[in-house]
C-alpha cells in the first residue's frame, strides 16, 4: 500500500512539475514571438512615416519651384532650395529603414531614381528662371501628354506604402494569433493542473480512508486479542 502511495504521489508531482515547466516554456516562446512582432510593427510604422515624409518634402519642393516660376518671388526659391537637403536626408533615412528588405529596397531604388529625375528637372527650371528664360522654365514645368513625373513618383511611393501596410496587417494578425494561442494555452494548462490536483486529492482521500480503515481494523483486532486473554479460563502461553 505504501509503495502504491509513493508511486502515485511521485507521479502527481512529476506531472505537475512537467506541466509547470511546459507552461513556462510556452509563455517564454509566446512572449518572444510577441516581442519580435511588436518590433516589426514599430519598424513598419517608421517606414510608412518615412514614406509620407519623403512625399511631403518633395511636394513642398515642387510647390516652391512652381511658385517661383509664377511669381518670381525669391522667397519661393529659398523655400524650394531649403527642401532639397530635406528630401535627401529623408531618402537616406528611408533607405536605412528598408536596407534589410530586398523587395522594398528594389522599389526604393526605382523611386529614388524617379526623385532624382524630378529634382534635376526642378533644378533646370530654377536655373532657367535665374537666367531669365521664363518661357523655357514654364515649358519644362508644363509638359505635353506624358503623365507628370511627380504623379509617377507619388504612385510609386503609394505602392511602397501599401506594401508596408499589408505587411503591417499581416504582422498584427500574427501577433493576435500568438496572443490567442497564449491565452488558450494558459487555459489548457490551468485546466490540466486543476485536473491533476483533483486526482491527487481523490487519491489522497482514498488512501486516507484505507489507512483509517486499516488502523480501525488493527485496533479492533488488538481489542479482540486483549479480550481473549482477559477472559480465558486457562492461561495462554
Amino acid at each position: 500500500m505504501r509503495r502504491v502511495e509513493r508511486i502515485a504521489g511521485g507521479s502527481i508531482v512529476a506531472a505537475t512539475v512537467a506541466i509547470v515547466l511546459g507552461s513556462l516554456t510556452l509563455v517564454v516562446w509566446t512572449q518572444t514571438g510577441l516581442r519580435e512582432e511588436l518590433v516589426s510593427i514599430r519598424h513598419t510604422h517608421d517606414v510608412v512615416d518615412a514614406l509620407v515624409g519623403v512625399e511631403e518634402a518633395l511636394r513642398d519642393g515642387e510647390d516652391g519651384a512652381r511658385a517661383y516660376a509664377l511669381t518670381g518671388d525669391r522667397r519661393d526659391l529659398e523655400h524650394y532650395q531649403s527642401e532639397l537637403p530635406v528630401i535627401g536626408s529623408r531618402l537616406s533615412a528611408l533607405r536605412d529603414l528598408i536596407a534589410a528588405q530586398p523587395p522594398e529596397l528594389d522599389r526604393f531604388r526605382n523611386v529614388s531614381a524617379l526623385i532624382g529625375q524630378e529634382t534635376d528637372r526642378l533644378a533646370r527650371v530654377t536655373s532657367y528662371l535665374e537666367a531669365g528664360a521664363h518661357d523655357r522654365a514654364v515649358a519644362l514645368l508644363v509638359r505635353g501628354d506624358d503623365p507628370p513625373l511627380f504623379d509617377t513618383i507619388e504612385i510609386a511611393l503609394h505602392g511602397m506604402r501599401d506594401a508596408e501596410r499589408a505587411d503591417l496587417h499581416e504582422r498584427r494578425v500574427r501577433a493576435n494569433g500568438i496572443s490567442t494561442w497564449l491565452v488558450r494555452g494558459s487555459i489548457v494548462v490551468g485546466a490540466v493542473l486543476l485536473a491533476i490536483l483533483a486526482i491527487g486529492c481523490l487519491l489522497a482521500y482514498s488512501m486516507l480512508r484505507r489507512r483509517r480503515a486499516a488502523e480501525t481494523g488493527l485496533r479492533d483486532s488488538e481489542r479482540l486479542i486483549g479480550s481473549i486473554f482477559d477472559h480465558a479460563q486457562v492461561g495462554i502461553g
